[in-house]
């Protein structure tokens, strides 16, 4: 109790300058945008919720709050995908790669999560080599964090599988799903 205190102290003797006012502003509306935007996406109105994850996206990119920022692209391009305008998902995820180059570790699992979004993206419009790339991605992330025999894991060592088989690469489609097998046990 000491310590809380002592914060509060300096607090009062040292008041929040007026940035940090506005990055907890901003913040708080940025939370907000997100709240609405689920709620939008939970009822199927994919395109209002683009609008206000965008919203909070913008907020973070401002404040460079980079986890948060890449994870409101994230629920705005899974609109787009839930609007079947793969094309604006793709683009909105590259730009976040982007802006967010060498401002999240190598193995911080949202980009794990943005990855693997992105291969999906392009395995819907066929792009199976695209997606190869970023599923592989993902999957290096996942077994770096969680290890292989990981419900995560094993799900990106499924889908590469079958990347890998639509493009007729047959015995590494065959090791994929060997090892996502193994991993599921």
């Amino acid at each position: 109790t000491y310590t809380i205190t002592l914060i509060l102290f300096v607090l009062y003797l040292f008041p929040v300058s007026v940035s940090s006012q506005e990055l907890i502003q901003d913040t708080a509306k940025a939370n907000n945008f997100l709240k609405i935007a689920d709620d939008y996406y939970f009822n199927n109105s994919y395109d209002t919720a683009v609008i206000n994850y965008r919203n909070a996206a913008d907020i973070y990119l401002k404040y460079e709050l980079w986890e948060p920022y890449l994870q409101s692209v994230i629920y705005t391009a899974e609109s787009f995908q839930g609007l079947w305008q793969l094309d604006d998902a793709i683009s909105e995820l590259l730009t976040a790669f982007k802006n967010t180059e060498g401002k999240i570790k190598k193995n911080d699992t949202i980009l794990a999560d943005a990855y693997q979004l992105l291969g999906f993206q392009y395995y819907f419009i066929s792009y199976q080599d695209s997606s190869v790339h970023y599923w592989e991605e993902a999957l290096d992330i996942s077994i770096d964090v969680f290890g292989e025999n990981h419900p995560k894991s094993a799900y990106l060592l499924n889908a590469l599988g079958i990347a890998y088989n639509d493009l007729s690469e047959y015995e590494i489609a065959l090791e994929y799903y060997y090892r996502a097998l193994d991993a599921y046990r």
